[in-house]
């Protein structure tokens, strides 16, 4: 007599085919977000060259690549009109003529669009030049950046386009800008130069001091002299209209992008990281501001003197969604916007730096040097070589007022001892919890101090319930001290909330996301298993009942 198939077998079997179905559309959702929405940063000459603007008429206009159309919106942050373009727009300019050019290397033209939305189009006369920066001659004519040419391009208004080789084969040019001295001047990427162009077509390089510095961008700065980022060397450089060139370690900003002449007198630069860094010329000091998720791409000023920025979430470059306008948002210089202010530079009294960082949640007000001279009363045990710094920041709403410093200093840990000068009781005392730690900053040693200063503890001399303010400094024991070996202890709360300085690194990957679809593959090929194994027996017997 043939067996019949039990009712558990075929449980089994109709189980796993429901349950291998689930467990294939659960792995299919985690692929996607392991890695689609945590994968690398977004690739520098993708996110540089969606240049947003401000158009003749006042409007933000910015390329829609991912739906081939040119954007438009107010300082509403409203979608005010969309523009059918081939191939979409990359870097854009404001024209002599009133009109907005474009580079287009999808279709390898140099493009124009009217205020009221007309295109048209201009074939470059190299076959995939790849033309990407854009930018307003002295002469009236658009000049461009041939990254795939090697070459250095100018269109007339009328749309007469002249082609100008750059001497030093494969150097991939990518960012151009007119210069004060009335030039043009460019990075080269790729062999490490800055070049110059005049409007005749003379072409003049300077090669940076840092071998493969990949500078990028470039900007005429406050000062009269050109300032680019060195992507490779994360540098921040400048170049006189002479050629000479001084470069400034932009830690902790690595691989800064763009950089732009800010409304203030600073230098304002961007990297793949929610965070906008300016920099002041004339100190060469760099301050860091941390902002909302995603990845800065691109900055100006906006037409309200404010700087803005474009954020693009995750992979997603800008004006993808044409109904998110919150892709661009804005920052009001004066700190008001949705921006704080966690890491400051500044200079003590012997010229050595100081470096400031605080929690993200925080926002600093103020960080100034102090001379043991300047102070009210001095402290009888010990000197500070290095002085003390007087910080301020806002109250952490969970009383974790974490502070990291890093002192340019030769001294070690053994040699020095974490102290606070309270300005009202006019007091010294040991930082407790302080940990002091060898460290580096700008390539030169330093100590790093961090330590947590609760809100209502001696450490806290502001009167202002929000504000944490405290003048500390790294004192050197003297002579008639008994204290010189004073070592500090861990701080007693959890060591997980300390502070470390921004990389300015993009968005790390989220390795939960990429355990996820290990985890269900394995259970995959259980079910798979199972399932099998069940269809196995099931055919097995329905043969035997034929």
């Amino acid at each position: 007599m043939l067996k019949m198939i039990s009712h558990t077998e075929r449980l089994i079997y109709d189980c796993s085919i429901f349950i291998l179905s689930c467990f294939l559309i659960i792995f299919l959702f985690n692929f996607k977000l392991a890695f689609a929405r945590t994968g690398s940063p977004i690739p520098l000459n993708y996110s540089i060259l969606n240049r947003v603007i401000v158009g003749p008429d006042g409007d933000l206009w910015f390329g829609d690549n991912q739906n081939n159309q040119i954007d438009v919106m107010n300082t509403s942050s409203q979608i005010i009109a969309t523009y059918p373009v081939s191939g979409g727009a990359y870097s854009m300019a404001v024209g002599s003529d009133g009109n907005i050019w474009f580079t287009n290397p999808v279709n390898n033209t140099i493009g124009k669009i009217t205020p009221t939305g007309t295109v048209s189009t201009y074939l470059i006369p190299t076959s995939n030049s790849q033309p990407m920066d854009i930018t307003l001659g002295p002469n009236g004519n658009l000049w461009f950046t041939e990254y795939g040419g090697n070459k250095i391009g100018t269109i007339t208004t009328s749309g007469v386009i002249t082609e100008y080789s750059i001497p030093t084969s494969g150097s991939e040019p990518v960012s151009i800008t007119s210069g004060p001295d009335g030039n043009l001047w460019f990075t080269e990427v790729n062999s490490s130069q800055i070049g110059k162009i005049s409007p005749s077509g003379t072409i003049t390089e300077y090669p940076t001091p840092t071998s493969s510095s990949g500078p990028w961008d470039i900007t005429t700065g406050p000062d009269g002299n050109l300032w680019f980022t060195e992507n490779g060397a994360s540098n921040i450089a400048k170049i006189t209209t002479s050629g000479a060139i001084t470069e400034y370690p932009a830690y902790p900003a690595y691989s800064p992008a763009q950089i732009i002449d800010g409304p203030d007198g600073n230098l304002w630069f961007s990297n793949v990281s929610n965070h906008i860094y300016s920099l002041n010329p004339n100190t060469d000091t760099i301050s860091a501001f941390s902002g909302s998720e995603g990845y800065i791409s691109n900055l100006l000023v906006g037409p309200d003197n404010n700087i803005w920025y474009a954020s693009t979430y995750y992979n997603n470059p800008i004006g993808t969604s044409g109904t998110n306008s919150s892709l661009i948002s804005n920052y009001v210089i004066n700190n008001s916007g949705n921006f704080h202010q966690r890491f400051t530079t500044i200079k003590n009294s012997n010229n050595s730096k100081v470096s400031l960082f605080t929690r993200t949640s925080t926002q600093i007000s103020c960080s100034a040097a102090i001379s043991q001279s300047n102070l009210t009363i001095n402290d009888p045990n010990y000197n500070y070589p290095d002085g003390l710094v007087n910080l301020c920041f806002s109250k952490n709403p969970n009383n974790l007022n974490y502070v990291t410093l890093f002192f340019q200093t030769n001294l070690t840990p053994a040699q020095v001892v974490a102290r606070d000068y309270n300005p009202l009781t006019k007091t010294f005392m040991n930082v407790p919890g302080a940990v002091i730690n060898e460290s580096s900053f700008n390539g030169l040693p330093a100590l790093e101090l961090t330590y947590n200063i609760p809100s209502n503890s001696p450490l806290n001399s502001s009167s202002n319930p929000n504000i944490i303010e405290d003048p500390v400094g790294l004192g050197v024991p003297t002579s008639n001290t008994t204290s010189s070996t004073t070592t500090t202890s861990p701080p007693s709360t959890n060591t997980s909330s300390k502070l470390t300085p921004d990389t300015g690194a993009g968005k790390p990957i989220n390795k939960l996301n990429l355990v996820s679809p290990i985890i269900i593959l394995s259970f995959f090929g259980i079910i798979v298993s199972l399932g099998y194994t069940s269809y196995k027996k099931l055919t097995t017997q329905r043969s035997k009942n034929n």
